[in-house]
């Protein structure tokens, strides 16, 4: 996906956010459900199509310009690590180890930025935890594979 197109998307985010704040009254500590809504359908694409146009820097650079967002999608985060731990897949390892790069992303931004993140983080603290041991354990054909993602899941 290229960086353009990651660039009109954040703002039409921006733009999402801007309009949800004015009609709700909201504080900015809370996402949009629009928004909420329309990156969790494209984190089930990014997991469920193999040929998804769309790449973890895309996720990346949102969560970074609206922390809120990355509180509201931990569950959906914590599920990537889940993806395909019930079988040997190179799919189901990439997108461990890309959802660990995202979750841990995104969990950086409460120790840093948001503490929606870290209230969301301590509120599915226990999803988390499962879906990290999930990967760790997950059947992998390469120990190299398995190695990264265990590396990666550690700084979640």
């Amino acid at each position: 996906f290229a960086k353009p197109a990651a660039a009109v998307a954040v703002y039409l985010l921006r733009v999402l956010e801007a309009v949800s704040r004015l009609e709700k009254k909201s504080g900015e500590d809370e996402a949009s459900p629009d928004a909420v809504s329309a990156y969790r359908d494209a984190l089930e694409v990014f997991k469920t199509n193999k040929r998804c146009r769309l790449k973890a820097p895309f996720f990346q650079i949102a969560f970074e310009r609206n922390p809120p967002l990355a509180a509201a999608l931990l569950p959906d985060l914590a599920a990537l690590l889940e993806a395909g731990a019930d079988k040997e897949s190179s799919r189901g390892e990439y997108l461990r180890a890309e959802g660990a790069k995202l979750l841990a992303n995104a969990l950086s931004l409460g120790r840093r930025r948001s503490p929606a993140v870290g209230v969301a983080a301590a509120k599915h603290r226990d999803v988390i935890g499962s879906a990290v041991a999930a990967a760790i354990e997950a059947p992998c054909r390469n120990n190299a594979a398995r190695a990264e993602t265990a590396k990666l899941a550690t700084h979640c």
